[in-house]
């Protein structure tokens, strides 16, 4: 299962791109090697479709977007703004991969200032990449889409506080969990003091987006 995660900041916010980087890469978040990952503090408009590009080539992606959003009535379509002015439009993020998870955010405060909670201890890379690679290859090809107020920092939160609990009652010789990206969106909604937004296939399976094993 090919993988890449495109991570972009806008203005530059290079705190919230390392909390997603260190969350993919770590086991909970499916163990992504580094050279799957991409992380983009404030790019230009050329640098993010330049970096958009190559995922084509992969089985699936996580694209998450950290800036301001707006619509735009003229257009009909979401505007993601970049720090120079520039700006995407979010058909530029949308199906890159056959399967693929888009996170779009506006700014909050940094989770991990509030005290995030740490990864549970104990967990095997290997089993959790292989766990969520499976998980992968049972999905048909689609889009999810996340977005709201701060949702990239309530993904996160909402999962790291999922995984601390699961953990507990957990014995890993004999037992692994899956959290899908729409059980994901579900523990950020009840942090969240205003709507997000979800998007997703009609069937069942949903792409995994945290895995203990």
């Amino acid at each position: 299962m090919k993988r890449a995660a495109l991570l972009i900041t806008a203005p530059a916010s290079p705190e919230t791109s390392a909390d997603w980087q260190a969350f993919l890469q770590d086991p909970l978040g499916g163990a992504w090697a580094a050279d799957e990952v991409l992380r983009l503090d404030g790019p230009s408009r050329l640098q993010v479709l330049d970096a958009v590009y190559p995922l084509r080539f992969h089985d699936y992606s996580v694209v998450v977007f950290c800036g301001p959003l707006s619509y735009s009535e003229q257009a009909h379509t979401t505007l993601l703004g970049l720090a120079n002015g520039e700006h995407l439009v979010v058909s530029d993020l949308r199906n890159v991969t056959k399967k693929e998870t888009l996170v779009l955010a506006t700014p909050g405060p940094r989770p991990g200032a509030a005290g995030l909670p740490a990864s549970p201890a104990g967990l095997g890379a290997a089993d959790c990449r292989r766990y969520y690679d499976e998980s992968l290859a049972e999905c048909e090809p689609g889009l999810v889409t996340l977005s709201g107020p701060d949702c990239a920092g309530l993904l996160l939160a909402g999962v790291r506080a999922w995984a601390q609990a699961a953990r507990a009652e957990m014995d890993l010789a004999k037992d692994y969990r899956l959290l899908s990206v729409v059980e994901a969106q579900e523990l950020a909604q009840a942090r969240a003091p205003a709507a997000l937004a979800l998007v997703k296939p009609r069937n069942e399976p949903y792409f995994p987006f945290a895995v203990i094993a």
